[in-house]
């Protein structure tokens, strides 16, 4: 028998989800209240899509929800109009068809388990209206707020992951309720206190808060109104909101009580997209207009990363660089982080490769603040002036830069050797073209052929300046030297194709026969 616990284990009751043989007996929804010993089985609420206790007013019910894979559930609170799960008992923990929900009691603590008509799952401890629980939902949120519950330090709101596999969560820390990225190192990126649309109402230290009527309310532990932020427009008391934090990093607001939300000044927090830490992939710039760029030193890499995967993977550091990545870009977690150190530039980039998990460096000029960073997010586009006070650095392999500059330098080599050749090879083509070109002019001017001997002298002239240095293993004459060995041409031996053949007699006694093209 496989047990999967979700609720806090009071020592007292058993309440689990149990994967068992047996098949329980399908009932009625039950309204408002079960009692031990109580079981369910996803497949006996088949037809109520797996819920089996109602509040009293229907407006929410408790039971299993299948999710993407449709043969695992979870066992949820739903508001039931907008079929919204406000949360989540086996989140991350899904069992299959065969799981099987049981509500045992061990002792005398739990009396009944209620779903109130706020949304609130709770552990009654006797059946007395008043009685305070034992447990309940409403202190161990998932990722979903809803009105009038209470959200207190200690309590924690975290999103679905992101499709990096990155978590963003909702805490209240010193005073104050931040949003974080779940890197490594936890990266803030938005606090209320720092956010300028709330209303200041008093001073004092933010203690607790909740959503009532149209605005998320911050408070001090004796109930004093701090903080007021306006999520909507919409006044009416009776509103039922669920404040959701999605796993792109955002809060957003729902009004559970329309299907389509109809208001149009609803608010997100934060209010820009680029201020989340992943509107795009890690290394990425975020701008205004919705668009994503690599960093420009890294747009030759794959997927617009460095080359070290893992900052502590055993590179020694003379195999590590870091490489200016810009000025203009600023980055969501500068506001929220405290410096690592205050140094100079060059001090503030020795920290950073003398730690091997240190990825990214930015360096404020005007105050010296150094900050060093193991995981970065998105960065934004910088748009106020002044924006080159900050400089960031990235860590590369120095191993695989180095590659990058030979392999450039040896494609530049080659391409100049290729270029070179190839202007010779056209050169000497169109020299011995436009020799060429020039003989068979010379040979078939007709004015000229009553000169041809002068010709052909013209022509042995600057066809010696020409080949004067090429030496091909043959003899060469002048048309004057053939003019006197054949008698001006005289004695005639026969007829080709391409001219007359004559006889001649070189000076050396030499017989030979001479063809007239």
């Amino acid at each position: 028998m496989e047990k999967l616990g979700f609720f806090q284990s009071f020592g007292v009751m058993s309440l689990s989800l149990v994967l068992l043989s047996e098949i329980s007996i399908a009932n009625d929804n039950f309204i408002g209240r079960i009692y031990p010993v109580f079981q369910a089985a996803q497949n006996d609420w088949i037809d109520d899509n797996g819920q089996f206790l109602l509040s009293k007013n229907l407006n929410f019910s408790f039971g299993f929800s299948s999710t993407k894979d449709t043969s695992l559930f979870l066992l949820t609170v739903v508001h039931v109009s907008t079929s919204t799960i406000v949360w989540t008992a086996n989140r991350g923990s899904a069992v299959g068809t065969d799981g099987k929900f049981v509500f045992n009691k061990t002792g005398n603590a739990v009396f009944a388990m209620e779903l109130q008509d706020s949304g609130n799952l709770v552990l009654l401890g006797n059946e007395s209206n008043d009685s305070k629980p034992v447990w309940q939902s409403f202190s161990y949120p998932t990722d979903t707020l809803l009105s009038n519950q209470v959200f207190m330090e200690g309590m924690r709101l975290a999103s679905d992951p992101n499709p990096n596999n990155l978590t963003f969560y909702l805490e209240m820390k010193r005073g104050d309720m931040i949003l974080y990225a779940g890197y490594r190192t936890p990266q803030t990126y938005w606090s209320m206190a720092n956010d300028v649309r709330k209303f200041i109402n008093n001073n004092g230290v933010v203690a607790l808060a909740s959503i009532t009527s149209n605005s998320w309310k911050f408070f001090t532990h004796d109930q004093t109104l701090v903080w007021q932020y306006v999520i909507a427009g919409n006044l009416d008391p009776n509103t039922t909101w669920a404040a959701v934090l999605g796993s792109d990093g955002f809060i957003s607001f729902y009004n559970l009580q329309q299907e389509e939300s109809t208001d149009t000044g609803l608010t997100t927090i934060p209010e820009y997209r680029c201020s989340t830490p992943e509107p795009c992939d890690p290394y990425n710039i975020c701008y205004a207009d919705n668009l994503c760029r690599c960093l420009p030193v890294l747009s030759s890499q794959k997927d617009c990363k460095p080359v070290i995967t893992s900052p502590c993977d055993g590179l020694k550091r003379s195999y590590v660089e870091l490489v200016k990545s810009g000025d203009e870009f600023n980055y969501f977690a500068l506001g929220f982080a405290p410096p690592t150190l205050k140094s100079t530039l060059d001090h503030c980039k020795e920290a950073c490769l003398s730690n091997c998990s240190c990825m990214v460096v930015f360096y404020e000029n005007s105050s010296g603040n150094c900050f060093l960073f193991d995981q970065i997010g998105s960065l934004q586009q910088q748009t106020e002036q002044g924006s080159s006070e900050l400089l960031s650095y990235i860590k590369i392999s120095g191993d695989q830069e180095s590659e990058g500059r030979n392999t450039k330098n040896r494609s530049v080599l080659v391409s100049l050797a290729a270029t070179t050749t190839s202007l010779v090879v056209v050169g000497l083509l169109c020299m011995g073209l436009w020799y060429r070109q020039k003989k068979k002019r010379l040979l078939r001017s007709p004015q000229n052929l009553s000169r041809v001997g002068n010709l052909y002298s013209k022509y042995d002239s600057e066809e010696d300046d020409l080949f004067q240095n090429i030496s091909l293993g043959l003899v060469r004459f002048s048309y004057k030297d053939l003019q006197t060995a054949t008698n001006n041409f005289s004695v005639k031996l026969g007829q080709g194709g391409f001219g007359s053949v004559y006889k001649g007699v070189l000076l050396d006694g030499t017989a030979i026969a001479v063809k007239m093209l």
